[in-house]
């Protein structure tokens, strides 16, 4: 048989594209795919993530708590997903992995985008991202795998994975819709570890929201459906844990019972016979209960899992209320399964039982012996034991306070803060420990203690307000306009103000009228008044920009308008306690050093002495005499040459007469030293005359003088009053205003 030309040229071309796909696929998982794999199996082994996948020891189940136990919410989620979030403090020693694996599926990514891994590197990606808590990317990466591969061997963990980042990120109903696909998807691959994964969060979801019909029915319906016997007795039992956790112990019984129904694996059928034998028990059938777990003992195939039967039998003993017993049991663990984590679950339900009771140093006991062994109920058993502790530190500082108050019967307004805040705090313990009444006499004891003025105490009357909101809400509302009142500027006046329906203009407006109206009684001397509205302002409102002007001016009516010199430094240093960063505060700040040293009596130092300062007189040169002088020589000159005029002087020269008079007129700076002198000139009458002395010159205006002088004798004859003419100071003065 003869091979034609075309088919070795198709042979020869799909003989090396198929080599360089593999050769692409080698590059790719050598160089970077299989790198990217170890580091986040590291990664994974520092998280302990892989503990749950290789478990060899029966699991520890708590039904939940009859009392109400306080649950952080601090991400706002239901508490299982919590578990799946990987803190700072975890992740930061492998934080270089985590992101090497970004860097090498980029490059992945980026030059072998026809590879063979493509799907295994979007899903690490994904991964990678989730650890980070960088929950938009992962949900990316996991969309992007699923759109390329909807049927890929890691589709169903894609998608698991996908439902966990919409639950963290609060989007609770897309998160479900992905989780109904997820369990869809592992049917068709048969990936019974995503449906065991899947059922679980469903029935965590359902228990969250109080629905425990809605949380069993998955595994009933997996049960239906599977024809793998030993996933079925897997899925039996996680449905009659269920049962059990929600204290339903007849029906989890029952349901432990039927697991031996189908081919439970070793482990599976020792914790259903484990947990059957602990249903029993808390029906109150101790017998039946001891002889499931005698036997249990006896089999030697459980041998390494004593502790767990054992820790059951502390449990009976507990039910059984057997003091004695338990004191004997506990002590024999404590040396012997140092660690167990089954132990640590008996020894919460004991620290629950004391707290049920109030007996809280018993309950903090064994919640702290329970917090310090890594098991399921190790963070609840932390988180109530740190309620327990707090109580206990309140109570110890609020009984030591309240007794140096009842001995002096006055306590400094710090030790007042101190005190206020420790009942607070109580009171949020008692309201988280369920004791109502006692919450009540906490919140108001610390509203009632408080400095009224500080800012600390709004945050007291609000949480009182907020307890009687329902008990109490006609009081609640009386709280909230104190809190409007007192403290409008802060967080908690202003939501006081929103749920009172006031405007924001109510504040200013306020704060206005008290400052005006205190001014204004100030102005018109009713001090005492103005004080009392100054007060008020900072009383009330002492967040305020106005609040330590009011209490300056208070000081300041003190100190100069009443002369009460204690009064005024009592409050300059209200001012410099309250408001040390102020404007008034700085202003008045050596004044109270100042009066604190005369009244102690101390030396007053140099820095607080006023200083004496020494008047700076120039030196005046010698040139600058002789003008002066002359100045003064050609003054006196003018004067005799004035006084001196000869007749035929001007009889030859009759220009003189006009030279010497204008050297007689005052000079600009003359007048500038002596504005008089100008009124002088003209004002004289004989000023011509006495520039002609022995000269008799007519006088011009001597019929004028004559006709006015008549004028003036007949008006003085009407009765008319004789107009004075004005005085040469008179004169001046009017000059002076014109100019």
């Amino acid at each position: 048989m003869r091979i034609s030309k075309i088919e070795i040229l198709v042979i020869i071309t799909f003989a090396i594209f198929t080599g360089c796909k593999q050769y692409d696929n080698f590059t790719t998982y050598f160089n970077t795919y299989y790198n990217m794999e170890r580091l986040l199996k590291e990664s994974e082994e520092e998280f302990s993530f892989q503990e749950e996948k290789k478990r060899i020891r029966p699991r520890v189940i708590v039904p939940e708590a009859k009392i109400k136990l306080p649950e952080p919410r601090e991400r706002g989620l239901p508490p299982f997903l919590e578990e799946f979030i990987i803190n700072k403090q975890q992740r930061q020693a492998v934080s270089v992995k985590l992101d090497s694996i970004i860097i090498k599926g980029s490059k992945i990514l980026a030059k072998h985008p026809k590879s063979d891994y493509i799907q295994e590197t979007l899903y690490l990606m994904a991964v990678s991202y989730f650890y980070q808590n960088i929950w938009l990317n992962s949900q990316i990466k996991c969309s992007e795998l699923i759109d390329r591969y909807p049927e890929g061997k890691l589709s169903p963990d894609a998608h698991i994975l996908l439902a966990k980042n919409l639950l963290i990120q609060r989007k609770f109903e897309a998160g479900k819709m992905v989780l109904s696909r997820t369990v869809d998807v592992a049917w068709l691959l048969k990936r019974y570890d995503i449906l065991s994964e899947a059922f679980r969060i469903e029935a965590e979801l359902a228990l969250f929201n109080k629905d425990y019909e809605e949380a069993i029915r998955p595994y009933k319906q997996a049960i239906i459906q599977s024809d793998d016997d030993e996933m079925k007795a897997k899925w039996q039992f996680d449905m009659a844990a269920l049962l059990f956790r929600i204290s339903r112990f007849e029906q989890a019984e029952k349901q432990f019972r039927k697991v031996k129904d189908f081919k439970p694996s070793y482990i599976t059928e020792f914790e259903a016979e484990l947990f059957r034998a602990s249903s029993l028990a808390r029906m109150g059938k101790f017998e039946e209960a001891e002889k499931i777990l005698g036997n249990l003992e006896s089999d030697g195939k459980f041998e390494e899992w004593k502790a767990s039967v054992f820790a059951e039998r502390m449990n009976v003993m507990r039910l059984k209320d057997s003091l004695e017993q338990f004191k004997t049991a506990e002590k024999y663990s404590d040396t012997t399964y140092v660690g167990s984590d089954a132990i640590a679950g008996v020894y919460y339900e004991r620290g629950l039982d004391y707290f049920s009771k109030q007996d809280y140093s018993n309950a903090r006991m064994y919640l702290g012996k329970s917090r310090n062994v890594a098991s399921p109920v190790s963070k609840k058993a932390s988180q109530v034991y740190k309620l327990l502790e707090q109580w206990n530190t309140k109570k110890t500082a609020i009984s030591s306070a309240m007794k140096k108050y009842n001995e002096s019967k006055s306590i400094a307004d710090t030790e007042r803060m101190e005190l206020a805040k420790n009942m607070y705090e109580m009171a949020r313990v008692q309201e988280q420990l369920g004791n109502l009444d006692s919450a009540e006499y906490y919140y108001s004891s610390s509203t009632t203690i408080t400095v009224a003025m500080e800012e600390a105490s709004a945050r007291y009357y609000y949480a009182y307000a907020r307890f009687l909101n329902e008990r109490k809400p006609v009081m609640s509302d009386s709280l909230m306009e104190i809190i409007v009142e007192r403290y409008p500027l802060t967080d908690y006046g202003q939501d006081a103000m929103r749920r009172l329906g006031y405007t924001e203009n109510y504040v200013i407006d306020t704060l206005k009228e008290l400052y005006n109206s205190g001014i204004h009684l100030w102005q018109s001397k009713e001090y005492e008044f103005a004080i009392a509205q100054f007060s008020k302002l900072f009383n009330y409102y002492p967040m305020s920009e106005l609040a330590p002007k009011s209490i300056y001016t208070i000081g300041w009516i003190y100190e100069n308008d009443l002369g009460l010199y204690k009064k005024a430094i009592e409050y300059y240093k209200l001012l410099e306690r309250l408001y040390p960063e102020s404007i008034y505060s700085k202003d008045v700040r050596r004044s109270i050093e100042y009066a604190t040293l005369v009244a102690t009596g101390k030396p007053i130092p140099d820095s607080l002495k006023t200083k004496e300062r020494k008047r700076y007189y120039a030196p005046i040169a010698p040139l600058l005499e002789f003008p002066e002088k002359e100045e003064e020589a050609k003054k006196t000159e003018k004067k005799k040459r004035k006084d001196n005029i000869d007749g035929k002087d001007l009889l030859s020269d009759p220009t003189k007469l006009f030279k010497d008079m204008l050297e007689s007129i005052p000079s600009t700076d003359e007048l500038l030293e002596e504005p008089g002198n100008m009124l002088e000139t003209i004002t004289k009458p004989d000023s011509l005359k006495n520039l002609l002395p022995g000269v008799n010159l007519p006088d011009p205006l001597k019929d004028l003088k004559k006709s006015e002088e008549k004028k003036e004798k007949q008006e003085g004859e009407k009765g008319e009053p004789k107009k004075e003419e004005p005085k040469r100071d008179e004169l001046i003065l009017r000059q002076a205003q014109d100019d």
